[in-house]
């Protein structure tokens, strides 16, 4: 076992702090400090709303570099993953197609985010991944994408249920997975 103190002089400083008078930081030292530990336990709605746009709009780019979403890709002239989604039918490609562009996001966001920003993004994740999903549908329609009723419908769908579920889900596999590497 490795000991705490690598040498005399470090155990020699700790025992002098030990032995040493307790002070009081001022008050607004103290003040900060509170408003400091208070804003990172307790993330607001926005902040984190703020970052998962972020990780998303990196991580739904990624994906439209291999897959397009509703006719529009990034640097991709073939069909991507989509050629094996449409054996799924429309319905089932535009679920799927949803689901991994939002799903990605929020798997690479539960990598990223504290935990505290976690429990946050969970508490508000039908709402957060509703407006991503439209948001994202938007973006799309504006760059080009192609218009299908239904289609749209099925994808924002498959946005909300594969975004949903994968910031469900990756945080345990995080944790679990942080367990097995130490």
């Amino acid at each position: 076992m490795k000991p705490i103190f690598s040498n005399k002089k470090s155990l020699a400083d700790f025992v002098e702090f030990l032995n040493g008078k307790a002070q009081s930081p001022s008050p607004e030292t103290k003040t900060h400090l509170f408003s400091f530990i208070k804003k990172e336990l307790h993330p607001t709605i926005l902040r984190v709303f703020l970052k998962l746009t972020v990780v998303h709009l990196f991580a739904g780019a990624l994906t439209l570099v291999f897959c397009p979403q509703l006719g529009f890709s990034l640097y991709y002239n073939g069909m991507g993953l989509m050629e094996y989604f449409m054996h799924f039918g429309n319905i089932g490609c535009a679920l799927l197609c949803g689901s991994l562009f939002l799903g990605t996001s929020m798997g690479v966001a539960a990598f990223l985010l504290s935990p505290e920003e976690i429990r946050v993004a969970q508490k508000a994740r039908i709402r957060n991944i509703t407006v991503l999903a439209s948001l994202s549908y938007g973006l799309l329609m504006l760059m080009g994408g192609e218009i299908e009723f239904i289609y749209s419908l099925f994808w924002i769908l498959g946005g909300i249920l594969g975004g949903s579920s994968t910031l469900t889900w990756f945080p345990r596999f995080k944790k679990q997975l942080f367990i097995l590497l130490k």
